[in-house]
């Protein structure tokens, strides 16, 4: 029988996510993470994505309801707006030399909802609620490489060293985050529309981490150190539920340019987690030595307001838009405190506002209308900016877009959009602290059906 003293237990792993080192994600990861699942926002309708975005301004169907709620004041006839989404991210991983392509993919519901114009004495008025998801969370992460760190167990009261193992690492997150919208918008003054929308979101995030250290080349295979393999195995299940308010203006000047703006207030969400932690050491004779913890932890986090302006411009086939979205992340706050001795909301807030910054996204897009056909051509980019300071512009997530809308009558119509987003990041293994460099590539088709009736 074997007795063995040492390993990775969950409070050092824990105690590992707390060294600090230089970058805000290796000083917070707990925060970081967060942060992250919760602003990777895309938005839902094909016309809008392919035009990279820039909706505020020109925003005039169901869609208004998540881009510019004032827009859909400008609805002639009420709406049935049905969308879906095929989503591949494509993550690349270099790891001593070796690279790993991980993808993943995933086709979805992504947005069902009513426009419904009320009938007035003047102006108009419009009621629209559905159901929308806006935000994607799966994305298959992996790498495997010769190990330079020395493995050391002590076994029956002496001291074992193994060196040479692989290390091996994957992580897998799933889930998604959507809204239960409803929106009304009226006219308040000649081409001045003002409109409020109400979102109540649900979701989830599936999160998946497997790390080990494996003797490959069986070097050790003499009783009682014939180590096979050191598994870690961390799964967190959250759910998400929150709420916040979006209210919109919309200015249309003649028929040739349209301006839009929007304030959305803090958005409060509420986060229920489930985890587990797991260490086992594998022998090759079958013996299993094993370490495990689990629990519950639940915390509110607020994000900040933010804030857009955009504007459409039409002349002779072409409609050019534009949009510029101001979000102050250093304002984002946790509500509770963390399930770790001697960490607080406090310090981790006050890491927030020394670590982050503002950001302006940018977006454009153009329409371009094909004479004497029922369709249209569309294209855009936006740029997001990483909002810790004094980052490095290719963590900037870009995105390039063209889309394709068929009329096939007066009411109906068909929008197919694709995406394209690339960035690049750095992921530290929390037990060792190396780095892994890594490259994204964010691929999504949207097709969204509508008719007015």
């Amino acid at each position: 029988m074997k007795k063995l003293i040492g390993g990775f237990t969950v409070a050092a792993i824990l105690g590992l996510m707390l060294i600090p080192v230089n970058t805000f994600a290796q000083q917070d990861p707990y925060a970081f993470n967060e942060i992250s699942f919760l602003s990777e926002e895309t938005g839902f309708g094909a016309r809008a994505l392919a035009m990279g975005g820039a909706y505020v301004g020109l925003s005039d169907d169901y869609s208004s309801i998540y881009w510019n709620p004032a827009g859909l004041g400008l609805l002639q006839r009420s709406q049935f707006l049905v969308s879906m989404k095929h989503n591949n991210r494509s993550l690349d991983a270099e790891f001593r030399s070796n690279a790993t392509d991980n993808s993943q993919s995933k086709t979805s519901l992504d947005a069902v909802g009513v426009a419904y114009v009320a009938e007035v004495a003047r102006g108009s008025l419009v009621y629209a609620f559905g159901y929308n998801r806006v935000q994607n969370y799966n994305s298959l992460f992996g790498y495997s490489g010769m190990s330079q760190y020395i493995l050391s167990f002590d076994i029956n009261d002496v001291t074992y060293d193994f060196s040479d193992l692989t290390l091996d690492e994957s992580i897998e997150i799933d889930g998604d985050l959507s809204q239960y919208s409803f929106a009304a918008s009226m006219e308040v003054a000649e081409n001045v529309f003002i409109g409020g929308t109400f979102n109540y979101y649900t979701g989830e995030n599936n999160y998946t981490q497997i790390f080990q250290e494996i003797d490959a080349n069986n070097l050790y295979d003499i009783v009682p150190g014939d180590l096979d393999r050191d598994k870690i195995e961390a799964l967190t299940f959250s759910e998400l539920t929150g709420f916040d308010f979006l209210f919109g203006l919309t200015y249309q000047y003649s028929n040739k340019f349209r301006l839009g703006a929007t304030i959305n207030l803090p958005r409060f969400i509420s986060i229920k987690e489930e985890w587990s932690d797991s260490d086992e050491i594998i022998f090759d004779d079958g013996f299993i030595d094993a370490l495990d913890d689990d629990g519950t932890f639940e915390y509110d986090v607020r994000l900040p307001f933010k804030f857009n302006i955009g504007g459409a411009y039409s002349v002779n086939n072409v409609i050019f838009t534009g949009d510029l979205e101001f979000m102050d992340w250093s304002q984002f706050r946790f509500r509770d405190d963390f399930p770790l001795s001697g960490y607080s909301k406090g310090d981790a807030n006050l890491n927030i506002k020394r670590s982050l910054e503002a950001t302006i996204s940018k977006r454009m897009g153009f329409e371009y209308r094909i004479p004497q056909q029922k369709a249209v051509i569309r294209g855009g980019f936006a740029h997001v900016p990483y909002p810790v300071k004094d980052a490095d512009s290719k963590l900037d997530r870009k995105f390039l877009s063209f889309g394709l809308g068929l009329f096939f009558d007066e009411l109906t119509s068909l929008d197919i959009a694709y995406r394209r987003g690339w960035w690049e990041s750095t992921y530290t293994n929390p037990y060792y602290g190396y780095e892994v460099p890594e490259k994204h590539v964010d691929n999504k088709i949207f097709a969204t059906f509508s008719v007015k009736f």
